[in-house]
């Protein structure tokens, strides 16, 4: 949990639904998400790193497909430096598996603005759209139509003006 949540004054979230729902729809099969999540299975073996990082970063290359080269030149100038790969997967490696399964996530009650793009493979609708029932904070939902998981480098421009106006309509708690 966190320790002083009154230092939180609201929050963006960019694509990744609120971590409860996105918990659920991973592991029901019947959810788009079970099958999207799919590559956590790789991600959480012990050397994904190095195969994603072999021949030039050729697998982690394809990861970022979509995106112009500078952002995914820009990406891999910092994952291939030391164990910075390997430390960024042990997000995956702490968040699958039986005990990370078991915890339940409390509802968000600050203003949160929640970014969710319907090109996305690897975050699905349903997700997103059950995001609105773990947040008791007022709630703006926004779909970027044709855009991909990268939606900062995709649409900053619309982006930043949505965070800019959430801040600006959120200054205190």
């Amino acid at each position: 949990g966190i320790d002083s949540p009154d230092r939180i004054l609201s929050l963006t979230a960019i694509s990744v639904p609120h971590p409860q729902p996105f918990q659920d729809t991973r592991l029901d099969p019947d959810s788009c998400q079970f099958a999207a999540s799919m590559y956590f299975n790789f991600f959480v073996q012990p050397n994904s790193h190095d195969i994603l990082l072999a021949n030039d970063a050729a697998q982690l290359r394809l990861l970022y497909d979509g995106l112009p080269s500078h952002h995914i030149d820009d990406y891999l100038s910092v994952l291939s430096q030391g164990d910075t790969l390997k430390f960024a997967l042990h997000w995956y490696r702490a968040n699958v598996g039986e005990s990370a399964t078991t915890v339940v996530f409390p509802p968000v009650d600050v203003p949160t603005l929640y970014v969710w793009s319907d090109a996305d493979t690897a975050l699905c609708e349903d997700g997103a759209r059950l995001t609105a029932n773990y947040v008791t904070g007022p709630y703006r939902f926004e779909i970027f139509e044709n855009v991909s998981h990268w939606v900062p480098e995709l649409a900053p421009e619309r982006l930043s003006r949505l965070l800019l106006n959430h801040l600006k309509d959120h200054p205190e708690r």
